[in-house]
């Protein structure tokens, strides 16, 4: 073999041509490694003719600031290679491996790392190196949006789009993790320049564990931190990934001594579900490896939508939907606060033009955008940061963005009308507390195909879900990371040609202080009032009350213990009642029972019952909130014991759910959640009957749920 000088140009193997250099596009056989893992590379490279049979290059490991770390693999041996595989989106590029394989040295510390030849300046052949401990015991988990790269990806001739690739086909629906991949939309870059450039977390003697969308599937990536930030363009989520994320986050101060907190520097964040292949259930039968094929059907649950196809999957709840569809079952609003569909899009940044004055394309401005976000709370957050609503009526944090999510407010009319600043509606998300930092101004343009606009209002925000669980601080924009929001470029305001799109100097700042005010543990450090709430929202169990809103001709019945309910209102298809009217809800203040019946459900995000309550003593509230709460939904037809049996009950631990009738609607599903509400368990329910084992669990009472698409049935369950 002959040695030549050559340079990788790749972003997870998308080829950028660069002159007097090599192009070589590839890929590595997983998406991040831990220590003593052993990688695999598989090349291409336009190289010589005299090159018989391989060329051979040394590689040179980065950092993502363009650093030589002084990390070398040596003889890599690299060929011209094609495509080996029919649809090769789906299939993969089936490229024969390098004979040099590299181990990962046990001391490199966990990063977003680049490989790259020595005459090219620089790597730019990117790989996500894990923290050497497994399970991981860092302090700070930071999930890279790997998903999304692969779905809008169009290596292989297609995508989960129909508009990013020439090709003029349908989109697909499989897309392969082994083919280059088009690493721009990450839109991650000026995040991790700044984690690898500033001295903060080595100052503060922080350690780091960089992971893919992937790892997220695995409990022991993220249980022992304090701080788990989701960054840049995080758009596809599996169901396994968002029951982390949640148990991370309900936790809170949870087994590992320590606050559970989450950081969300993301827009248009968890809206597509997706599935993985796997060796021993081979999804849409494909004959893939584990974990190498991402599945996602884009399909938003309109039957005459023509950028999306069904999904065949026999179990409704993995559906590759939209996550908004309701027989999916997991609101985003209640894992994250918002959601893309009560946000939108904005003004974006592009290449500024001198002269031609070009400084946006694509999204039309939104009367009063404010090109970022509109400061109105002196939050904690913005301490030092030279940020603050007294500036000029409301200072504005400059950001460009293109997505950004969306929450409830309580003033809609009074914001559009009046310009008055919006209120969250904390009840409505059952959140126990929340605070607008600041907000910005979009438009929904996705009813009937982009014809009906809707102006919505995304915030800077900061909550509590519950009493006892994490903090998390959502920006709900997804060039905050990207190369127009931490990584773009400042200006003099005096001389710069385009104001309203170069992003705030003060970004990477504020984002340092959050950072470490989330890692105090405090809530004075990152909410501007923090008191606990003197009227509160219930939210007994995750997610539990929007889906039992569902049943027709339904009651649910909410049921406090040790505290006084002070109002308590429904919420039917839309409209809220606030008083008793007809018997459809009566409160008892003698029982501590409100009960509020659905009857025109047309849709679980649409109506749904809430109630709140006062404690004796403001320390007492938070506590009376959730600890204390449980929550009994009964069908008017049928109770649990004529549907549902469980024996033995009391029981040690070890139980049998069986049904006693099989649901219409078809697959029903088990949830146990433990006092403090927190879902401690979920299965499907197989040949009508579960085998359950809690017996790792402290003993006491847990809440039992058994729900098919139709019906909701709960009972305890007592474990001596």
């Amino acid at each position: 073999m002959k040695s030549i000088s050559i340079s990788i140009i790749l972003f997870f193997g998308v080829a950028y041509q660069s002159i007097a250099q090599q192009i070589i596009d590839g890929y590595t056989d997983k998406l991040s490694y831990h220590a003593n893992d052993v990688v695999t590379f598989y090349i291409s490279a336009s190289v010589p003719q005299w090159c018989d049979p391989d060329c051979i290059m040394d590689l040179h490991l980065y950092d993502i600031t363009g650093s030589d770390i002084g990390i070398t693999i040596p003889s890599v041996d690299v060929r011209h290679q094609t495509q080996q595989t029919n649809a090769p989106w789906k299939n993969g590029f089936g490229y024969q491996p390098s004979a040099a394989q590299w181990t990962v040295p046990a001391a490199l510390k966990s990063g977003f790392y680049l490989l790259g030849g020595i005459s090219s300046g620089g790597g730019v052949f990117p790989i996500i190196i894990k923290g050497a401990d497994y399970p991981s015991m860092a302090d700070i988990v930071v999930v890279c949006p790997t998903n999304t790269i692969n779905a809008y990806t169009c290596s292989g001739g297609r995508s989960l789009y129909n508009y990013y690739c020439p090709s003029t086909a349908p989109p697909a629906t499989t897309v392969s993790f082994l083919r280059p991949q088009d690493y721009s939309q990450g839109r991650m870059d000026g995040f991790l320049q700044w984690m690898e450039s500033t001295s903060y977390f080595t100052d503060h003697n922080l350690s780091l564990n960089v992971i893919s969308d992937l790892d997220m599937d695995d409990w022991d990536e993220i249980k022992n931190a304090k701080l788990l930030i989701v960054i840049g363009h995080s758009e596809y989520w599996s169901r396994q990934a968002r029951i982390n994320f949640d148990r991370f986050v309900d936790e809170g101060n949870g087994v590992s001594g320590h606050n559970h907190d989450a950081l969300i520097l993301s827009g248009n964040s968890m809206w597509w579900q997706v599935r993985y292949s796997d060796d021993n259930l081979i999804n849409d039968c494909l004959p893939a490896p584990d974990k190498t094929i991402m599945t996602c059907h884009k399909h938003d649950g309109v039957p005459a939508d023509p950028y999306g196809s069904d999904d065949l999957i026999g179990d409704p709840l993995l559906k590759t939907y939209n996550w908004i569809v309701p027989s999916l079952k997991y609101s985003i609003l209640g894992s994250i606060g918002s959601d893309l569909s009560h946000g939108g899009a904005g003004i974006e940044a592009t290449q500024v033009v001198p002269g031609l004055g070009i400084c946006a394309y694509g999204d039309a401005v939104v009367d009063g955008e404010y090109y970022g976000y509109k400061i109105i709370s002196q939050s904690p957050l913005l301490n030092g940061t030279y940020v603050s609503p007294a500036i000029n009526n409301g200072d504005i944090i400059k950001l460009a963005h293109h997505e950004m999510d969306g929450t409830l407010i309580t003033n809609t009319d009074d914001v559009i009308n009046n310009g008055a600043d919006p209120i969250i509606d904390v009840a409505a998300l059952g959140f126990y507390k929340a605070e607008l930092i600041g907000f910005e101004k979009t438009r929904y343009p996705r009813n009937n195909f982009w014809q009906d606009i809707t102006t919505n209002f995304c915030p800077f925000m900061v909550f509590k879900k519950t009493c006892g669980s994490g903090r998390i601080v959502n920006v709900n924009a997804d060039n905050w990371c990207g190369i127009n929001g931490m990584g773009g470029a400042t200006f003099d305001p005096n001389d710069d040609p385009c104001p309203h799109i170069t992003p705030d100097s003060r970004l990477t700042a504020i984002t340092q202080n959050m950072v470490a005010k989330l890692l105090t543990g405090n809530d004075a450090d990152v909410f501007s009032d923090p008191t606990p709430p003197p009227l509160f929202s219930i939210k007994p169990s995750f997610s539990t009350v929007s889906y039992s809103a569902c049943m027709t001709d339904g009651l649910i019945n909410f049921s406090k213990c040790g505290v006084t309910l002070t109002n308590a209102y429904k919420v039917d298809n839309g409209s809220r009642v606030l008083n008793p009217s007809n018997g459809l809800y009566e409160m008892q203040q003698n029982h501590n029972l409100f009960s509020a019946k659905i009857e025109n459900c047309t849709s679980c995000t649409r109506s749904y019952a809430r109630m709140a309550a006062t404690a004796p003593h403001t320390s007492d509230t938070a506590t009376a909130s959730e600890e204390k709460a449980s929550l009994l939904i009964k069908d008017s037809k049928n109770n649990f014991k004529d549907v549902v049996d469980i024996s033995p009950n009391p029981n040690e631990g070890r139980f049998t759910l069986q049904l006693k009738e099989q649901s219409d609607a078809g697959t029903s599903e088990a949830f146990i959640y433990n006092p403090l509400g927190q879902l401690i368990f979920q299965s499907s329910i197989i040949n009508n009957q579960s085998s359950i084992d809690l017996s790792a669990q402290p003993k006491g009472i847990y809440f039992v749920k058994v729900q098919s698409a139709d019906k909701v049935y709960t009972e305890k369950v007592v474990v001596h």
